[in-house]
């Protein structure tokens, strides 16, 4: 079977989004490059051979004699393909598209120096995507436990909840859109020296530090504190499951 993975991450996409528009200046442009390879660095294994497939690809595209697709062009054409599933569940990726096309055409014309694609890298993303584990494909049957959750995110300074429906599976937690959902927007591994959970009262939820380091924020949609209780009980068990 085959695993589904978005090329840029919930993450990502906020990262982007708050990059500063791209002048000639060439300093400004080697900035610009140094944030890009901060946050594609940043990406899962997965997303990292994702995106670095994609994007040499649309470089050599632009770069045949035979082509006359510019990065810009590349961008405008398959940008929204690249982003456009994040309109689901955030609009402005829809207004920020020339922002964001144009943050593309640096990816594409720039793909090396954004992947720092030297010898092997390839071969590196590979074996880390190689030894994912298969359940993000997505099964979430026999899950240890699931149900509703906010997860709050932080966009340009304003903090927010979503509701996302939530699964602890083997040492993961899973965060998808809603119950119907196959695809995750998050997928938290809870193994690691930096894994750490605890409760809050204000708002009634817990935080959660992956393998990653990350901290996630989430609140009860039920303020529920036992079953509060619960997902930190479960989520902490979790850390000892096998994949």
């Amino acid at each position: 079977y085959q695993r589904r993975v978005r090329v840029l991450t919930f993450d990502a996409h906020e990262k982007l989004l708050a990059l500063e528009p791209l002048t000639h200046d060439d300093e400004a442009k080697d900035e610009l490059i140094e944030k890009l390879q901060s946050i594609v660095s940043s990406l899962p294994a997965a997303h990292q051979l994702c995106a670095c497939r994609v994007f040499a690809t649309l470089h050599t595209v632009a770069e045949a004699e035979e082509s006359k697709m510019t990065p810009i062009s590349l961008a405008t054409s398959v940008g929204p393909s690249l982003y456009g599933a994040l309109a689901e569940v955030d609009a402005s990726a829809v207004e920020s598209a020339p922002k964001l096309n144009a943050v593309v055409a640096v990816l594409v014309s720039d793909v090396k120096r954004v992947f720092q694609l030297g010898r092997g890298v390839l071969d590196k993303l590979r074996a880390a995507y190689d030894v994912m584990p298969r359940m993000t494909t997505i099964s979430t049957q026999n899950s240890a436990k699931s149900g509703e959750l906010q997860l709050r995110r932080d966009k340009m300074g304003v903090r927010k909840y979503g509701k996302q429906h939530c699964v602890i599976k083997a040492h993961y937690l899973l965060v998808f859109k809603n119950a119907a959902s196959s695809d995750p927007l998050l997928v938290v591994d809870l193994k690691g020296p930096a894994f750490a959970v605890a409760p809050t009262s204000k708002p009634l939820g817990f935080t959660l530090t992956g393998a990653d380091g990350k901290e996630h924020i989430f609140k009860m949609s039920d303020k529920d504190e036992e079953n509060r209780d619960m997902w930190v009980l479960m989520l902490r068990m979790a850390r000892t499951a096998k994949s």
